[in-house]
Parts: C-alpha cells; sequence; structure tokens
C-alpha cells in the first residue's frame, strides 16, 4: 500500500504545468485630448469606430479608446535616437488596419495631418497620423511578399519554386494558405508578388500556377480575402 502511494506522489510531482500567460490584451488606452468629445468624434468619423458612452470609443479585438482631458498639452509621444534617426518624434501607438493606401488617401483628402505612405516589404506598409491635439499615430498593415527562388529549375513545383514571406513566416504557398485559413498571427490579407514581369518572361507556367492557387483560395475564403499586389 505504502508502495503504491509513493508511486503517486512521484507522479503528481512530475506533472509539469503550462505557464499561462498573465498579461492577455490591451483593455483600454488611454489618450490625452484638449477636448475628449471632438477627438473622439474625430476617431469615428475618419475610422469607422462605434462610440459607447462619452468620449469613448470601441476596436474590432474589442480594446477600447478613452479620451482623458489635459490642460498642460501633453500629448502621446516623445523623443528617440533609436527608432527612425537623431531626435525622433516616436509615436506610443500604432494601429493594425487593412486597405492602407485607400485609408491614407481617405485622411488626406479629409485635411486630417498625415505623413508619407511607406512600402517597407516583408515589414508591411506604415504611415504617421496626428489627431486634432497632435497626438502622433502609426496605421499598419502587413504584407507577405512572394519571390521566386533562384537557380531552381522551371519544371520544379511551384512549392519549392515560390518563398511566401513576412515579418512573421517564411514559407512555401502551401503553408502560407494554411495560415490565411487560420487567421493566423503568419498571414496577411495583402500578397505582394514582385518582379512580375520578370516571371511571364522566365517562369509563365509557375507565375501563372501561384496566381491561381491564390485566387482559388480568394473563392472559396471570402473573409479573409487576399489582396493580391503586383509590382513589375
Amino acid at each position: 500500500m505504502s508502495n503504491n502511494l509513493e508511486e503517486q506522489v512521484v507522479i503528481t510531482e512530475n506533472i509539469q504545468t503550462v505557464p499561462k500567460r498573465l498579461l492577455k490584451k490591451v483593455s483600454c488606452i488611454y489618450i490625452p485630448s484638449s477636448n475628449p468629445d471632438r477627438t473622439s468624434k474625430w476617431f469615428a468619423e475618419h475610422f469607422q469606430l462605434s462610440s459607447t458612452e462619452g468620449p469613448w470609443l470601441t476596436l474590432d479585438d474589442g480594446s477600447d479608446l478613452m479620451f482623458i482631458e489635459v490642460k498642460d498639452g501633453t500629448t502621446m509621444k516623445y523623443k528617440t535616437d533609436a527608432w527612425s534617426g537623431q531626435n525622433f518624434d516616436m509615436n506610443m501607438l500604432s494601429f493594425q488596419v487593412e486597405d492602407i493606401e485607400n485609408l491614407h488617401r481617405s485622411l488626406k483628402q479629409s485635411g486630417a495631418q498625415v505623413e508619407e505612405l511607406r512600402d517597407n516589404g516583408g515589414c508591411g506598409m506604415e504611415f504617421y497620423f496626428y489627431d486634432p491635439d497632435g497626438n502622433k499615430y502609426g496605421a499598419w498593415e502587413m504584407q507577405t511578399m512572394v519571390t521566386r527562388k533562384q537557380g531552381i529549375s522551371n519544371t520544379a513545383d511551384i512549392e519549392e519554386k515560390f518563398i511566401f514571406g513576412n515579418c512573421y513566416f517564411e514559407g512555401n504557398i502551401s503553408s502560407f494558405l494554411t495560415e490565411a485559413a487560420a487567421h493566423s498571427r503568419g498571414s496577411s490579407r495583402r500578397v505582394h508578388i514582385l518582379d512580375c514581369e520578370k516571371l511571364r518572361e522566365e517562369d509563365s507556367e509557375g507565375y501563372k500556377e501561384v496566381i491561381n492557387r491564390l485566387n482559388e483560395f480568394n473563392s472559396k475564403n471570402h473573409n479573409p480575402y487576399l489582396t493580391l499586389v503586383y509590382s513589375e
């Protein structure tokens, strides 16, 4: 009897618990504003956000933006030499967006203060914008770059010839589409195919097969669907 108890104790002691992440997600972001109602309405109008009570908006993931009145001109930015040159005005908050080119164009047309749209390849596309109080924000959309491996025969399978890569993922087309179907962090709606003219000249069949696979995925998965971007 005692031996059985000892065995049970040993088994219990060897069980390892999986550590839990203690910080789950961002619940609420408190944004300084000289006029919270005005800034809240500005965000709601420009980004089609829903309002709850007062100067308080909710994002798609459930996190909230709450605008808090300040009287000393405090804004959400700080100086740093560690990001984009010396004495850079660093934003504290960056939003993940979709259809970033149209969003950038819309903000400019509305008269909002925006900086240029930058294409950072596999690190995505981004721009900075400012609210009426001068708070600086980033808008960022991830994109997956499609390139062809060098030195591989045209007769090889597209799984071997083409690489799909972004800041969270690198792999073949099947692996990427699996990520996309699961809405995982390694997927993106924006898919940027590079050197299309060269591909059409040197491997037209492989190029067509990649496009067909992506379009086939789109026809079966309307949400999220892939946005294909072509660079010559």
